[in-house]
């Protein structure tokens, strides 16, 4: 073993995909978390302002949130992470990383009806109204301090 490392808030946290970058070797994860303090998403946490730099679960309710976040290749310290979904769960499922531009682009499910990054992306609303889980997909800048584009998947 040549180096573990926790990551996450003060509350449940799940990473279920990871990605290498091709030339970095920068490792990028994406999950689900319950926590409101997920390290590095704001500039106060001495990171760049992610995307996303806040749980976007309403007033403060119980809710899983998506996340992303960058560690580098020795996974010694934590570059960048954002938050990503809407005001019901949200569940990141896959990661990869285009190897020319370094744009991050997830997969995943969702039962909110109001990710802000779905304008003008192939499918913009949710399809069941928020009754059912259905996919996404959005693509990232290589910082992970914008959402370029995003769109739900399903019927």
């Amino acid at each position: 073993m040549l180096q573990v490392t926790y990551l996450g808030g003060s509350n449940t946290d799940a990473i279920r995909a990871i990605a290498i970058h091709p030339v970095s070797g920068e490792v990028l994860v994406a999950g689900h978390t319950l926590s409101f303090d997920l390290p590095c998403t704001t500039i106060a946490a001495g990171c760049g302002a992610g995307a996303q730099p806040a749980h976007a679960v309403i007033g403060g309710g119980v809710g899983e949130d998506g996340f992303v976040a960058r560690l580098n290749a020795n996974l010694t310290s934590l570059l960048q992470a954002t938050y990503l979904g809407g005001s019901r769960d949200d569940h990141q499922r896959a990661i990869t990383i285009h190897p020319v531009s370094g744009e991050v682009l997830l997969a995943g499910t969702t039962i909110s009806t109001n990710l802000t990054f779905t304008a003008g992306g192939a499918q913009p609303l949710h399809a069941s109204d928020g009754g059912q889980y259905e996919g996404f997909v959005a693509r990232l800048n290589a910082s992970l301090t914008s959402v370029l584009q995003g769109t739900y998947l399903g019927g």
